[in-house]
């Protein structure tokens, strides 16, 4: 979105940008953290469903990434493993229909990362 003001146009996004990048930019001993929240519903065996997942990850000091850096990518990762180790079907298969979530999951949480998952 363009705001038109005088004779000068005025990016909204840049102007956001410009604002609120030096008060989010960490100092010098501060760290990121990624906070994530996935609600679901829907219909399961005909009844209405919910599902919740939370994720909550931090900068890790003992390798130095960011959790920025250690949230990015780790589907990817876990495919690759997954595919290495035949655990997949052959094929064009999306992700969702090639693993199922327990495995994910599971091998989210052997990575050390901090998933819970709540189901009503």
């Amino acid at each position: 979105m363009v705001w038109r003001r005088s004779s000068n146009l005025i990016c909204l996004l840049q102007a956001a940008h410009t604002v609120m990048e030096p008060q989010l930019r960490p100092g010098p001993n501060e760290h990121d953290m990624v906070v994530i929240r996935i609600i679901t519903r829907g219909l399961k065996d005909g009844e209405e469903k919910e599902a919740t997942i939370d994720l909550l990850d931090y900068f890790d000091a003992a390798t130095g990434f960011t959790a920025m850096e250690r949230t990015t990518g780790w589907h990817a990762a876990i495919m690759a493993g997954l595919i290495a180790r035949g655990k997949t079907p052959r094929g064009g298969v999306p992700v969702e229909l090639a693993v199922p979530g327990p495995v994910f999951v599971e091998e989210f949480r052997k990575r050390g990362f901090d998933l819970r998952v709540y189901c009503s």
